[in-house]
Parts: C-alpha cells; structure tokens; sequence
C-alpha cells in the first residue's frame, strides 16, 4: 500500500470550501427551519394566521370553535338567543332575533377570520407571513343588521288571527214573560301596518318588547227607546164584528222603560238580561160582550088564539120561521122578506081574512096576529117603524090601534134597529097564546107605554037576511059587525124614575064599521 502525501497547502483549499458548504448547508437548513416553522405558524385553513387580532388580542392558531367562543364571550351578538316578544292582551308571541336579522353569524364571522391571509397553499402563505412579518388584521369587522320585516309581518299576520274578531250582536228575544236581552260583545281590528311600524320603531331603539291593544270594535248598543215603542202594545178590547159575533180581547204588554235602562247598565257584555214584561188588560172582555148579547127582555105580548084550527097552524107555521131571528143595529127587518110568500107548499092552509072590506078565505090566513103582536113589542121597545098598516076593522087581541096588517105583495109591516146591540125575536104557541118577545140589551132604565085615544066612532049598523034554512022565530047572527073609529095611538117615554121624557104620536088609525049581519026566517025580516 502506497501513501500520497498532501501538503499543508492542499489543506488550506479544502477547508475554505467545507466551510463554505458547510455555511451553506447550515443556512440552508435555518432557512428550512425558518420555513418550516412559518408553514406551522400558519397553520392549514382551520387554523388563524398570525398577525390576527380579535379585540385586540392575538388570536393566531386558533380553531373554529374558539374564534365562535371569543365572539360570544365577548357580545359580538347581543342578541343571540333572544327573541322579540308581542304582548297581546292574555297572550305573548315571540319572534327569534335571528330569524329578524339582528344577530350576526357567528360561524360565518369565525370563518372569515380563519379565512384571512389563507390563499389554499400553504407554502406559499408561510413564504408570505416570512416576507411580511408585520401584516396585521384586527376582528371583528362592523356588521350592520339589516332588519327582516317578513318575520315581523308573520307576527302581526298572528296577532290578527288571534285578536281580531267581528263584534257579537246584541240579541233581543221576548217570551210570554220577560223580555230577554243578551248583549254583544266587541269585536278588535288590527291595523298591521300600524303594529309593524311600531315594532320596527322599538327595535330601532333597542327594545325587544311591545305591548299592542287591537283597536275596538264596540257591540251595537240595544235601543231601548226603539225596543219599547216596537214591543208595547196597547190592550184590545173585546168587540162585535160585521155580524155581531163576538170577537175575543187581546192583553197588551209593556216593560218598565226606566227599569230597563238601569238593568242593561250594570249588566256586562254577553250577560243575558231578563226584564219583566208587564200584561195590560183589556177593559171589555169576550165574555162581557157575550153576557150583553139577549141578556133583557126588551118586550112580550101574548094574545088569545081563535078556535080556528087551521088559522092557528098558520100562525104557528109563521112563529117558527119569525122565531130566533136575529137583527143587527142599523139592519131593517121586513116581515113579508122573512117569511116569504104564504103556499100551501110551505103548510099553510086558508083561513078567515079580509080582502077589501070583503070576509074570505084566503091562504095564511090569521098570521096578522104575529106581524101585530111584533109591532106591538117594536113599539115597546122603542124601535123605528118604517111601514105598517092597521086592519080595516079593529083587531080585539091587542089594543085599539096597535095591530099590523100584512098581505103578500102588501101591505108589509117594516122597522129598523136603531139599538147598540142586536135583538132576538122569540114566537110560539103555548097554552092557547100566541107569545112574542124581543130580547136585547137594555143600556139604561128608560121605558115606554103605549096609550090610545079613541078620536071619534061610527056606530055600525044590522042587516038583516032571510033565509029558508032558518026556522021560524030564531036568528042567526053571522056577523056581529064594529063600530067604525078613529084612533090615536102614543108612544110615551119616561125615565127610570117615572118622569116624563116624551109623549110622541105613534099613528093615527082609522077602523070602517063593519054591519052586524042577521039571518032569520023568510018572511020575518023586520020592517024598517
């Protein structure tokens, strides 16, 4: 093995140049360092750069999280986790803060921090913090809320649904004994535009809380004036209609007005009032008018019936049609109108009657008597008479002057009512009689008489006939002839105290004398 033998000289060359690559290995590796510590400074994304400040602390390396912890620790979001509370009368509505766009992002913030001086290359954000060891940037930034109204429209759009109502009616209801009356209650109206306004106006100044009153809508007040004109009514009394059927009363009601008022303004809304209604009663009842109706005997007669067999059927046959007819005030009453013309149809048969001063024998014979026995009891009881004829001789079953003779076709016997109230006429046989009466209603004690005058007579005269069915010596008399007269009749007035009211003319009647007709044998007829 061969050595080679280095000088001194070659030495010294090849120590400068260790040394130098040794400088440079040793620069080399501090700048590696310095690199590699800058990288690990900046961190990844995740991490904050140097030269941050939040609040003017330094913050570099921390994480997301501790970035948020900061911001809140230090009230960066006031707000966060408060809410904006509506107070409505027995209800609060609340609206997050958040949703209202007063409280900032605090992730979003924390993450732009975090985002500053980070480019995504992280060589290149050390080489950067290497070159520039004095950039700074200092957190938070000024945020400026930028208010939502959608959420606070919502919030009035609540308010309404559960504020707002139409006013209840005021509901008026009577029955048989009160009047019941349920007030209304008032509605509320939300002007949201209003309410909006004024929210935006509270939290403008920093206050999360507004109280709000809807407007009122108040409930229609009852007018009782109105109620008490509407439902008072007077009482009616009991009343006879066209035809004199009785026609029932009808109470009136009322309420006391004043008791009302006082009742309706200590009551509450929706409270049910119940206010008495007082009856008014009616002074004339249905069963009043019904005991005025026939209740007197306004005036009767009775007159003997003849032998007659069939002039008593006739005027039976006409009492039962004159019987229980009823005449109306104000009406007219026609004897011949109400029994119609006399047939043998109807049952009638001939019987005695006179035709111009003449003896026959004619169909419905002997009803006179009743058309008579009537005008005698209409005279009784003061009605008007309107038509009547006297006989041709004097009728001896009423007094002088106050028969009524009738024929179909005329003379008719006729009289109005002139009374308040309507009277029933009553015929029959009974007994031999031929009773008549008139029932109304007798309004005070008045009454009337009736008097004849006898103004003058005319004896009458005898006639004899022979004839050969007569024996020698006897008479048969087939006429007893009357004497012929003129007689004034007076209907007279008085008062229920026997004073004189009136004494008025009722008739001037004037009787034919009638001869007495005598049949004897011939032969025997007296000389004149």
């Amino acid at each position: 093995m061969s050595y080679k033998h280095i000088g001194p000289r070659t030495r010294k060359g090849w120590g400068w140049l260790l040394g130098l690559l040794i400088f440079l290995l040793v620069l080399i590796l501090a700048c590696g360092g310095i690199f590699l510590w800058a990288r690990d400074r900046v961190g990844g994304s995740d991490r904050v750069m140097p030269g941050v400040r939040l609040y003017g602390a330094d913050i570099a390396g921390c994480d997301r999280d501790q970035v948020v912890e900061i911001l809140r620790e230090k009230g960066y979001a006031p707000l966060a986790g408060k809410s904006l509370t509506l107070s409505l009368p027995g209800e609060e509505l609340r609206v997050p803060a958040e949703e209202l766009g007063l409280v900032p992002d605090l992730e979003a913030e924390a993450d732009a921090i975090l985002a500053w001086g980070h480019t995504g290359d992280r060589n290149r954000d050390a080489l950067s913090l290497l070159l520039d060891r004095n950039r700074t940037a200092d957190f938070p930034r000024p945020w400026e809320p930028v208010l939502q109204e959608e959420p606070l429209r919502e919030l009035c759009s609540r308010a309404a649904e559960e504020l707002e109502k139409e006013p209840a009616r005021t509901i008026v209801f009577p029955d048989e004994e009160t009047l019941q009356i349920t007030l209304g209650t008032d509605g509320a109206c939300v002007d949201r535009e209003a309410l909006l306004e004024e929210m935006k106006t509270a939290l403008a100044s920093g206050a999360l809380e507004v109280e709000y009153a809807p407007e009122v809508i108040p409930a229609e007040k009852p007018d009782l004036d109105q109620i008490w004109a509407e439902l008072s009514t007077e009482p009616v009394n009991a009343r006879f209609d066209d035809t004199y059927q009785v026609q029932p009363e009808q109470a009136g009601k009322t309420f006391d007005l004043n008791q009302a008022k006082q009742l309706l303004e200590r009551a509450k809304a929706g409270e049910t009032v119940r206010i008495p209604l007082l009856a008014l009663e009616p002074e004339v009842k249905a069963e009043e008018l019904e005991s005025l109706l026939f209740r007197d005997l306004l005036a009767s007669v009775d007159t003997p019936l003849t032998n007659n067999a069939v002039r008593t059927k006739n005027i039976e046959i006409a009492a039962s049609m004159l019987n229980d007819t009823i005449l109306l005030p104000g009406q007219e009453f026609s004897y011949n109108g109400a029994l119609g013309e006399r047939t043998e149809e109807k049952g009638y048969g001939p019987a005695t009657a006179y035709l111009n001063g003449e003896l026959v024998e004619e169909v419905g014979g002997g009803i006179c008597q009743l058309s008579s026995a009537l005008y005698y009891c209409c005279m009784l009881a003061d009605e008007e008479i309107l038509e009547r004829t006297n006989h041709m001789y004097y009728q001896t079953y009423l007094p002088l002057g106050m028969d009524a003779t009738v024929s179909w076709g005329g003379p008719d016997f006729r009289f109005r009512l002139k009374d308040e109230y309507p009277i029933r006429m009553k015929a029959w046989i009974e007994g031999g009689q031929l009773k008549t009466e008139i029932w109304g209603t007798k309004l005070d004690d008045s009454y009337v008489e009736l008097e004849y005058h006898v103004d003058y007579t005319v004896p009458h005269k005898t006639v004899y006939y022979e004839h050969r069915r007569v024996k020698s010596g006897n008479r048969v008399i087939t006429d007893y002839g009357r004497d012929g007269m003129q007689v004034t009749t007076y209907r007279v007035r008085y008062a229920g105290d026997g004073t004189l009211i009136e004494r008025v003319t009722e008739a001037v009647n004037v009787y034919s004398a009638r001869d007495e007709v005598i049949v004897v044998a011939i032969g025997e007829r007296p000389k004149k």
